[in-house]
C-alpha cells in the first residue's frame, strides 16, 4: 500500500497481536496515554468518532485487558503505580450519559458496570488494603476474581491477615471449609494459598494463625523447606 490511509489500516491490523505480547501494566499505560480529545487521540493523533471513541492502539489494549480480566496476568502484582495514581485513575473511569467509560470508552452492559481497567485498579487497591474487600455479587466468594490476594507468594503478613479476615466474613465460608476438608482428605491440600481462612505453605502444610508471623519472618530469611518445617504444622480450622 502506498497511501497514508492504507498504511494506517495496515498498522492497525498489527495492534491486537502487539497488545497480546505486552504486560498488563503496559496495556494500562497505553490506555492512559492514548486519550481522545476533540476528535483525535492526544498521543498518536488518530481520528476518533462517537462510534469509535478510541484510537486503534488504545482499542486493542482495552480488548486485551478485557480478555485477560480475571486471569493471573491481571493480578495486582503486575501494576506498579502509587496509590495516589491509582485513585486518580479510578476516579476518571466513570460512566457517561452515553453509557461509556469517560476515561477509556468501554461500553457498559446490564451485567458489566465497570470497565476492565477499573476492575484491575480496584483489585490492586484491595490487595494494598486501601479499600475493603467485597464479594462481587451475592453467593460469590470474596476472593472471586482476586485470587492473587489469597496467595502467600508476593504478599506480606498484613496482606495475609486481610485475606484471612475477609474469609471469616465471606458468605460462603461454610461451603469453602467443606471443600477444603474434602481436598485435604483426598491428599490435595492447597499450596502457598489461603483457603477458608487457613494458610497453607508451599508444600500444603497448614500454618496455624498463631504461628503466621513467625512463618512470615522465617519465609523471608530461609529457603522454603526449613521455613516450612519450623513454622508450619497443625490442623486447618
Amino acid at each position: 500500500m502506498n497511501t497514508i490511509a492504507g498504511a494506517q489500516r495496515e498498522r492497525g491490523k498489527r495492534h491486537p497481536a502487539v497488545a497480546r505480547s505486552l504486560a498488563t501494566a503496559d496495556l494500562v499505560r497505553i490506555t492512559a496515554q492514548h486519550v481522545s480529545s476533540e476528535g483525535r487521540c492526544e498521543e498518536c493523533g488518530a481520528l476518533v468518532t462517537a462510534a469509535k471513541p478510541l484510537c486503534p492502539r488504545a482499542a486493542a489494549a482495552l480488548r486485551e485487558l478485557a480478555r485477560r480480566d480475571g486471569t493471573a496476568d491481571t493480578s495486582s502484582r503486575t501494576i506498579r503505580f502509587s496509590v495516589a495514581t491509582l485513585l486518580r485513575s479510578a476516579s476518571a473511569h466513570r460512566p457517561t450519559p452515553e453509557g461509556r467509560c469517560f476515561r477509556c470508552g468501554f461500553v457498559y452492559t446490564a451485567k458489566c458496570q465497570d470497565c476492565p481497567q477499573l476492575r484491575i485498579i480496584r483489585r490492586e487497591l484491595e490487595a494494598r488494603g486501601m479499600i475493603p474487600l467485597t464479594a462481587p455479587e451475592p453467593g460469590v466468594g470474596t476472593c472471586a476474581g482476586k485470587s492473587a490476594s489469597w496467595e502467600l507468594t508476593g504478599q506480606n503478613l498484613a496482606s495475609w491477615q486481610r485475606a484471612i479476615d475477609s474469609c471469616h466474613e465471606c458468605p460462603i465460608l461454610t461451603q469453602c471449609r467443606t471443600t477444603l476438608r474434602n481436598r485435604i482428605a483426598g491428599g490435595e491440600p492447597p499450596q502457598d494459598q489461603i483457603v477458608a481462612g487457613a494458610a497453607f505453605d508451599y508444600y500444603g502444610n497448614h500454618v496455624p494463625a498463631d504461628r503466621l508471623r513467625t512463618y512470615a519472618v522465617l519465609r523471608s530469611r530461609t529457603p522454603r523447606g526449613p521455613a516450612n518445617h519450623v513454622a508450619a504444622g497443625g490442623d486447618a480450622a
